[in-house]
């Protein structure tokens, strides 16, 4: 069985059921994350003496229900997800036992870390000063601001668009710190033409009138899109030819501490929750 695309919704749920009802789970919080990824970095987050991660496939909304349909079986529930644009868009988030990230994405929280970031920069590229890594980083974000507004307006008004299915890496004009939308146009409309939608054409107004309304870059940068961009920049300037997103995702989350996520909101809040149910989940 391939774990990411064999496991259907009804088979994990029946799984975790069978784990919550054993008698050596009573104690035991069950934590649930949105991916495999998140799953290998909140394991040495979280104290695995007394909880267990464990990952539902299907995104966010299965997520969501599978916390709901495992509480009537467990107290000891609780999931963790990607706040997208939750937070940018001012949402009262209320759903029973379900954690945000602080900013877009745990990548994203991961990115934000300093000391985190310049360990991976150190890695690829060991010639820049530590004094510019923070440049480097600004750097991306206004290399994707404007693709990540499009995905904002396209989360807003519900347009469809399959903006995580078309690429953009090589499209990325770095001496200019932008993405050549012109060809990136041609290749959505591609995309849109064979699932016979209509030709989009970029609402330019709507994207200057959202970018002068967000005032918090970390909530509308999604973390994979700024490792991909990542790891065109470092390709191109680090000397490091094979180097993919993917691997720089995995550095990160070697990274990242404890140490780090004691800082965050979300360690806080799951905290206050610990403590409500009388529940051991964090490290001493």
């Amino acid at each position: 069985m391939n774990r990411k695309t064999d496991i259907t919704y009804q088979y994990k749920f029946d799984e975790l059921r069978l784990a919550v009802s054993h008698p050596n789970s009573k104690k035991i919080t069950f934590i649930l994350v949105e991916g495999d990824t998140d799953e290998r970095l909140f394991r040495k987050l979280f104290n695995s003496d007394y909880c267990k991660v464990e990952w539902v496939s299907g995104g966010n909304p299965k997520l969501e229900l599978c916390v709901q349909d495992l509480l009537p079986f467990h107290p000891l529930v609780f999931g963790i997800r990607d706040a997208d644009f939750t937070h940018l868009n001012k949402i009262n988030y209320t759903k029973q036992n379900i954690f945000l990230t602080d900013f877009h994405d745990i990548e994203m929280v991961m990115i934000t870390e300093k000391e985190a970031f310049s360990d991976v920069l150190h890695e690829y590229l060991p010639s820049l000063p530590k004094s510019k890594h923070s440049e480097v980083r600004n750097d991306i974000f206004k290399t994707l601001e404007k693709f990540s507004i499009l995905k904002w307006l396209n989360e807003k008004e519900n347009l469809e668009l399959p903006l995580n299915e078309t690429g953009f890496q090589d499209l990325i004009l770095l001496e200019k710190l932008e993405i050549d939308f012109d060809s990136y146009l041609v290749r959505l409309n591609s995309e849109l033409k064979k699932t016979n939608k209509r030709k989009f054409e970029i609402p330019e107004e709507k994207l200057e009138t959202l970018k002068k309304s967000n005032s918090d870059i970390l909530q509308l940068i999604n973390g994979h899109d700024f490792l991909k961009a990542l790891s065109v920049y470092l390709r191109k300037k680090g000397n490091t030819k094979g180097l993919k997103d993917g691997d720089l995702a995995s550095n990160f989350r070697i990274n990242y501490s404890v140490s780090h996520f004691v800082k965050t909101n979300l360690y806080k809040e799951t905290q206050k929750w610990a403590v409500l149910h009388n529940s051991i989940i964090h490290f001493n």
